[in-house]
């Protein structure tokens, strides 16, 4: 595994007889490592990774950015996370113009990826966007809320790494399917019920009908990128890109769907 070019890394707290403990799991796709701590520290990753060079794909746990390797930051946890926060700021102007922002850039470079596949020399091109989005929506902007200031310093943070699929090639962007499975065992080893986990489950919900705030991007596709489409709206009587979870119409009324096979080299 470490000699391949890619590993997927996680943890999950779980509860053996009453004491809890760490289970960290490592995978290439191929194997699957797990490794049972008492704690959260990252000592013995340091030692492990000091001579790997390829790309650990995680997500955004503190204890990953001393790990002396290059990164990639699961993208779908940052959509995930954005979604959750637009929700819990319905009325918030700034964050959802910062929003839009990210979803202007991601869309083209998610375009690219469904048309060549995650390959540095077709993805490079969009290094100057990225450039473009962090001077004009980050690193040039005041934020008056708590909500946008927390996401730039977070962007700010991780901009190697949340961008590296870019500059190499077969990065994946998000977390695997057997690391999300691997985690799952271990949930149900740890005593949790299925209908424990079922009642804890994230739903598939469109835009609320009580809030003029609807979701940035699809809750489904920031789960497992399903067949949902993605698409946006444009409110045409604030002037501003509103975004619609189910479908999209651009400024110039032409339909736009990514649906599931668009987003298949994702998934590999």
């Amino acid at each position: 595994m470490l000699n391949g070019p890619v590993i997927h890394l996680d943890e999950t707290k779980i509860n053996i007889l009453g004491a809890d403990q760490y289970v960290w799991v490592l995978t290439d796709n191929s194997r699957v490592i797990f490794r049972l701590r008492r704690t959260r520290e990252t000592d013995f990753l340091k030692a492990l990774l000091t001579d790997y060079k390829g790309t650990v794909v995680s997500d955004f746990y503190g204890g990953y950015d001393a790990l002396p390797c290059r990164q990639q930051k699961c993208l779908v946890h940052l959509i995930r996370d954005l979604n959750d926060d637009l929700w819990k700021n319905p009325f918030d102007d700034e964050f959802e113009r910062f929003i839009v922002a990210v979803r202007d850039l991601l869309s083209p470079i998610l375009e690219d990826v469904k048309r060549f596949g995650l390959k540095a020399r077709h993805l490079r091109k969009h290094k100057h966007r990225v450039d473009s989005f962090y001077r004009e929506a980050v690193t040039a902007q005041v934020s008056a809320g708590d909500t946008t200031a927390r996401y730039r310093k977070r962007f700010e943070r991780y901009k190697e790494s949340l961008f590296s699929f870019i500059e190499n090639d077969n990065v994946p962007l998000r977390g695997t399917t057997t690391l999300r499975r691997a985690r799952f065992v271990t949930w149900l080893s740890s005593g949790r019920s299925l209908a424990r986990l079922a009642r804890k489950a994230p739903v598939n919900t469109s835009a609320c009908s009580a809030s003029r705030k609807p979701v940035v991007f699809n809750r489904s596709l920031c789960s497992a990128f399903s067949s949902r489409d993605l698409q946006t709206s444009t409110d045409t009587e604030k002037g501003a890109g509103r975004i619609r979870t189910g479908w999209l119409t651009a400024g110039t009324g032409t339909k736009i769907t990514l649906s599931e096979k668009d987003f298949v080299p994702l998934l590999n």
